[in-house]
């Protein structure tokens, strides 16, 4: 999966790497703490969180679950719904960057 630069045109670092098959869904959010991150699902039935400032994965990988849309919402309780073969809720838990504090 590749993140673009909006105000730019052109490629913001490199590629996320990690799904073995095509994404097909993604989310993306600005956490509390000011991390941007996005949530995508594959083909293959994998939903992964990434860390938009680092690149990186956040937390392992959710198997087994068939995500076509994908929407975050960051309520009282964080969660992330997915639709696909039907439609799961789950709830998001990433803790805050090192130093950083949740208004």
């Amino acid at each position: 999966m590749r993140v673009w630069g909006l105000s730019t045109g052109t490629p913001a670092g490199e590629p996320l790497t990690g799904h073995t098959s095509g994404v097909a869904a993604v989310a993306a959010v600005v956490l509390p703490d000011g991390r941007p991150i996005a949530v995508t699902g594959d083909r293959g039935g994998v939903v992964r969180v990434w860390d938009l400032h680092t690149g990186t994965p956040v937390g392992a990988p959710l198997a087994g679950v068939s995500a076509r849309a994908l929407a975050v919402h960051l309520g009282h309780r964080p969660l992330v719904v997915l639709a696909g073969d039907g439609l799961t809720l789950a709830e998001l838990h990433i803790e805050p960057a090192s130093g950083a504090t949740a208004p």
